[in-house]
């Protein structure tokens, strides 16, 4: 894993992500409590179609990956 993944617990603001540059790659972007940081997440970078994967967790969390 590359050192920009943030700890599993964590999730990052769209404030927070690092810029796109030139080769898009997923990210991880963190547990989100709700389905709405998700898409505010994906929103703020402009992810296109199939640009983001969730998979809600047992626990209700909603891990989120961003391509960009």
């Amino acid at each position: 894993m590359s050192s920009e993944t943030p700890d599993m617990e964590t999730v990052t603001s769209p404030e927070d992500m690092p810029a796109a540059g030139d080769s898009p790659r997923w990210r991880w972007m963190g547990n989100y409590g709700d389905v709405y940081g998700p898409v505010n997440a994906a929103n703020s970078v402009g992810i296109g179609p199939g640009g983001m994967v969730t998979q809600i967790m047992p626990n209700g969390l909603v891990a989120t990956w961003l391509y960009y």
